[in-house]
């Protein structure tokens, strides 16, 4: 009998996908795990999961279609049966993918008080605070393992751009053209500020212009240029930074900072273990928690434009440019944190 295959939903905040490709066609067999096509969701590129055996009978959404969750996109069955013969039966649901992701955007804070929190940076190494234990699982789509596998990558250095850091084909694809003597290095404090502030400021102007109504067509050439149709990642970009804007109070302050001392014990603390990874990053996200602490009102956000909330913890989100995007993981209870937990 025919199985519908309908729209997952690939993440918590998913609404609808595109269809970027039918890694399948029509008439080809389709077993248990095989990789029917490729989406963009608003967080990221996944795969869809074949869960049935049969024949792709009929492709309902093609490349470049959209469909929201729930909604027809496929139809496999037994080689030979017609679709339009009997009413396919529903699939069972998709198990969603294994994502977390934050609701709301992070509140911007400010560095105005990291001179009092690098002066006590001494007491970082507490131990009161432990996470949450890792499940050790390496979290990576079935057409990443396969690629890897077929390329020899170990996915165990490959940095995933997925929803929780999960693993995807282009992540694979990316690791494979870097060499030993190309390797790029962590960002530095500075490079991701700079490089967060530039994206920022592009992803709000696009939003900003792509929501004017326009008499041209997808693709039209417009005053000499071309209209780039809006992706999924880069329309939750927007709407989480108008958001932002909104209900957290923005203001900035500049200051300068000797790092020598915060330098100095980096070295030391980097020769212990369970310090080996601890970056100048580290202290500086510490160090933001630590003024945070001193002056709590700077957490605070307006809900309601009749309310000010203070959230119980202190969480901090590391702005880090992906291609054609951004992503914001999001630490939380950073006060409460040790610094080799960061």
């Amino acid at each position: 009998m025919a199985v519908e295959i309908t729209m997952p939903q690939l993440s918590d905040t998913m609404d609808a996908g595109k269809i970027l490709a039918w890694n399948k066609k029509e008439g080809d067999v389709v077993q248990r795990g095989d990789i029917l096509a490729e989406v963009e969701t608003d967080k990221a590129n996944l795969e869809i999961e074949s869960f049935h055996n049969g024949v792709l009978l009929k492709i309902v959404v093609p490349v470049d279609g959209s469909a929201a969750v729930g909604e027809l996109i496929a139809v496999i069955g037994e080689a030979g049966e017609s679709v339009g013969a009997s009413s396919p039966s529903k699939a069972a649901p998709q198990p969603p993918a294994d994502v977390q992701t934050a609701s709301t955007p992070p509140t911007p804070t400010p560095t105005a008080s990291v001179n009092t929190a690098v002066k006590t940076a001494a007491p970082l190494a507490d131990n009161s605070a432990t996470p949450a234990p890792s499940t050790g699982r390496l979290k990576a789509s079935p057409l990443a393992k396969k690629i890897a596998a077929e390329r020899g990558i170990n996915l165990a250095v490959v940095q995933g751009s997925g929803p929780d850091g999960r693993i995807v084909k282009r992540d694979v694809i990316d690791q494979g053209s870097i060499t030993p003597q190309s390797a790029p290095s962590l960002p530095t404090p500075s490079s991701v500020q700079q490089s967060s502030q530039a994206n920022a400021a592009t992803d709000s102007t696009s939003a900003l212009s792509s929501t004017r109504p326009s008499a041209s067509k997808p693709g039209e050439a417009t005053s000499g240029g071309a209209l780039i149709p809006f992706s999924k990642m880069r329309q939750t970009i927007a709407r989480r930074m108008q958001q932002s804007v909104n209900e957290a109070p923005h203001f900035y302050v500049t200051t300068s900072i000797l790092m020598d001392n915060a330098v100095h014990l980096r070295k030391i603390l980097k020769e212990r273990p369970g310090y080996e990874n601890t970056s100048v990053n580290h202290f500086i996200i510490k160090a933001a928690a630590y003024g945070i602490v001193a002056e709590p009102r700077v957490n605070y956000a307006v809900r309601d434009d009749q309310f000010v909330f203070q959230p119980e913890g202190i969480n901090i989100g590391i702005i880090t440019a992906i291609e054609d995007g951004l992503l914001i993981p999001v630490l939380k209870n950073v006060d409460t944190m040790a610094l080799q937990d960061v």
